[in-house]
């Protein structure tokens, strides 16, 4: 699935466009809630991305070998026109072929609905006011972390804890003050903060390096 371009009411799921940046995190759970309700559309949790990571890790994906990273600014699917479908930048898909996940790896960071429930920085509720709360319990489309810490606070599956270091990315755990998750490195970033693995935090406000991703239940 290519990342989203539009508007709250005219978003589009597709390659060769620019990434849907430059919102807060409470507008892209609503916003992804509101793509296709009959389809319980959402923005992609992080043991939704945990799930394709290990996926693409595994010998049904990349067998262990990196995804190829995607360098042409915040444009999906690998490039111009039907970049995705070339030879070269099916390297870029989870499975090396046409039919894999791209822009894992490079594009824009992504956000996933997930948060740090005890964190007392406004930041909480001003950036993620419509699924993040002090105190906040997980829900089926929202994942409440209890601590800030890895080794303690992580969740089954989201690959944050036992994945740490892998492919020598970078990972940092959410803060008080930073209480968003974010995986995979933009198209500019270091070599270390990239790739399915790399994971940070971030305050959640309106950034032009932020965008997201839908998951569709069909």
């Amino acid at each position: 699935m290519g990342s989203i371009q539009g508007s709250a009411r005219t978003l589009k799921v597709q390659p060769n466009v620019i990434s849907y940046v430059g919102v807060s995190i409470a507008n892209m759970y609503t916003y992804s809630k509101a793509y296709a309700p009959n389809l319980e559309s959402h923005m992609l949790k992080n043991s939704e991305w945990g799930a394709v990571a290990y996926l693409t890790e595994s010998k049904y994906g990349r067998n262990g070998t990196e995804i190829g990273f995607s360098d042409e600014g915040y444009i999906t699917g690998g490039g111009t026109d039907n970049a995705y479908a070339n030879a070269e930048n099916q390297l870029q898909s989870t499975t090396g072929n046409v039919y894999g996940i791209y822009d894992m790896r490079g594009g824009a960071h992504e956000r996933v609905a997930a948060y740090y429930n005890g964190s007392t920085s406004s930041n909480l509720t001003d950036n993620g006011g419509s699924f993040a709360s002090q105190g906040g319990q997980s829900t089926k489309y929202a994942t409440a972390y209890t601590g800030t810490s890895s080794s303690t606070a992580y969740k089954y599956g989201d690959a944050t804890y036992e994945t740490s270091g892998w492919h020598a990315y970078s990972a940092s755990f959410v803060s008080s003050s930073n209480p968003f998750f974010y995986r995979s490195g933009r198209y500019n970033s270091a070599a270390y903060n990239t790739g399915v693995f790399y994971y940070n935090y971030n305050n959640g406000s309106a950034n032009n390096s932020y965008s997201f991703r839908l998951a569709l239940v069909v």
